[in-house]
C-alpha cells in the first residue's frame, strides 16, 4: 500500500492509496464523485449524514452526480439525532435506507472504492482516507454493500417510526459471542426499568446470569430488580441453592418436569430465545431476538400454559429436601400413544402386572391388539404374575373374547 498524501491518480493502472489530511480527504471525495459514470453506493455510520449536508462542496457533488444520471444509494443508521439531516439527504440521493448498528464508512462506484477512516466522532471530518481502483477490492465491497442494502429498511419508514414514536419491528439472529453478551447485559439492565419478564429456561441459564452479571456487576443486588420476573424450569438437587438465592431476591419461580427444547425470555414487547444448554452457567453462543408482536404473543402464550401447570418452587424444594418422590399424573389423549405406553409399562414389570378394564368392550379392543399374547409371554418367559380386573359380566362372553 502506498501512503502518498495527495488526491488519488485515476489513471488506468490499478493502485491503492492511503491519503492523509482533511483537504486531501475532501478532494478525494470530490474527485470520486466527478469521475463516477453510473452509480455511487455509500455506507456511513450515523455521524456522517450531517457532514454531507453542512459541507457545501460535498453537498454540491451529490447534486451534480445525480444531475448527470449517476444512481445514488445511501445506507446509514437513522436516529433521533440525525433525523433532520437524513430528511434532507433523502432529497439528494435516489434512495436512502436505514440499518441498525452501521459502523464502517465506505463508498463504491463502478470502478473505485473510497473509505474515510473515522468511526463515531460527530461532526469531525476524517483525516485519512483509503482509495483503491483495484477490481477485486471494488467487487468485494460492492458485494458487502449489496448484502447490507438487502437487509436495510426504507428511510421513510424509519423516519415515520421516530416521529410517531412507533416501534421498529425486527427479528435477528446473533451468532457472535460479544454480540450475545452485550444483548444479554442490555436485557439484564432492562429488568430494572421495564415491564414484567417471563423466562423459561434450565437453571444453567439462571447460573449464567448469576455468574456473569450478579457476581461481577451487581446487577441483581437489590430484590426490587427481579421481583417482577417469573422463571420456570426443572428444579433438581443441584439447582436448589441457586433457586433459593433468587427466591430471596423476590423472583417468582416454578418447577416443571418436561422442559421445551428452547430456552426463552419474553416480555410484553420483545422475546429472546436460544437452543444452547448453557451447561455450568456458560454464556449462550447464539441468540434469537425479536420484537415482532406475532412472536411475542406466541411465546407469552407458551409461557402462560407452562406457568399454569407449574409447581411452586418452595413446594418442589421441600419435596426434594424431605426425600419424597413426587407422584405425577399424566392424561394421554392419543389412543396410539396410550396403547404404546401401556405396553411399555407391562414390559418393564419385574414381579406382577395388575390391569383394570373399564368395560368388556375395552377389554375386547385390547385383546384385538395383542394384549393377551403379551400377558402370556410375560407369564411364561419371565414368571410375571398377571391379574386382570373386569366389571361383573357373563363369564362365557369373556372366554369367547379371549378365544377370538
Amino acid at each position: 500500500m502506498t501512503t502518498e498524501s495527495h488526491s488519488p491518480d485515476t489513471s488506468s493502472f490499478e493502485r491503492t492509496d492511503l491519503l492523509h489530511g482533511v483537504d486531501n480527504v475532501i478532494n478525494s471525495e470530490l474527485q470520486f464523485f466527478s469521475s463516477s459514470k453510473k452509480r455511487i453506493d455509500t455506507c456511513m455510520n450515523y455521524t456522517r449524514p450531517s457532514l454531507a449536508i453542512v459541507l457545501e462542496p460535498i453537498k454540491k457533488a451529490f447534486h451534480h452526480a445525480r444531475s448527470r444520471g449517476v444512481r445514488l444509494r445511501y445506507i446509514t443508521e437513522i436516529t433521533h439525532d440525525n433525523i433532520s439531516a437524513c430528511k434532507e439527504l433523502v432529497t439528494m440521493v435516489d434512495e436512502l435506507r436505514h440499518l441498525d448498528g452501521i459502523k464502517g464508512n465506505f463508498m463504491i462506484s463502478e470502478s473505485e472504492y473510497l473509505a474515510p477512516l473515522v468511526l463515531f466522532e460527530k461532526g469531525k471530518i476524517a483525516s485519512q482516507i483509503i482509495y483503491s481502483n483495484v477490481k477485486e477490492i471494488v467487487d468485494q465491497h460492492q458485494y458487502v454493500f449489496d448484502i447490507l442494502w438487502s437487509k436495510a429498511n426504507s428511510a421513510q419508514q424509519r423516519i415515520k417510526e421516530i416521529e410517531e414514536g412507533t416501534e421498529h419491528y425486527q427479528t435477528k439472529f446473533l451468532e457472535k459471542s460479544e454480540e450475545v453478551t452485550k444483548e444479554i447485559k442490555n436485557r439484564m439492565d432492562a429488568i430494572n426499568i421495564s415491564d414484567d419478564w417471563s423466562i423459561c429456561s434450565t437453571f444453567d441459564g439462571l447460573k449464567m446470569i448469576y455468574d456473569n452479571f450478579y457476581m461481577q456487576n451487581g446487577v441483581l443486588d437489590n430484590h426490587t430488580k427481579v421481583n417482577r420476573t417469573k422463571w420456570i424450569g426443572n428444579i433438581d438437587k443441584n439447582s436448589i441453592d441457586l433457586v433459593k438465592i433468587f427466591l430471596h431476591l423476590g423472583m417468582q419461580i416454578k418447577h416443571i418436569k418436561n422442559m421445551p427444547p428452547m430456552n426463552f425470555a419474553v416480555s410484553s414487547k420483545e422475546m429472546y430465545a436460544t437452543i444452547d444448554e448453557m451447561k455450568g452457567g456458560q454464556l449462550a453462543k447464539c441468540l434469537l431476538t425479536s420484537n415482532e408482536p406475532i412472536y411475542v404473543k406466541h411465546f407469552n402464550f407458551i409461557f402462560e400454559e407452562l406457568w399454569k401447570n407449574g409447581i411452586e418452587a418452595k413446594d418442589r424444594i421441600n419435596t426434594i429436601e424431605e426425600g419424597i418422590d413426587q407422584s405425577n399424573i399424566e392424561i394421554i389423549q392419543n389412543p396410539e400413544e396410550s396403547i404404546k405406553r401401556s405396553h411399555e409399562i407391562i414390559r418393564s414389570a419385574k414381579q406382577e402386572v395388575l390391569r383394570i378394564f373399564s368395560s368388556v368392550n375395552a377389554f375386547r379392543r385390547q385383546v384385538r391388539v395383542g394384549i393377551m399374547q403379551q400377558f402370556k409371554e410375560m407369564a411364561e418367559k419371565h414368571g410375571i404374575k398377571v391379574r386382570i380386573l373386569l366389571p361383573a359380566t357373563d363369564q362365557q362372553q369373556i372366554t369367547q373374547i379371549v378365544n377370538e
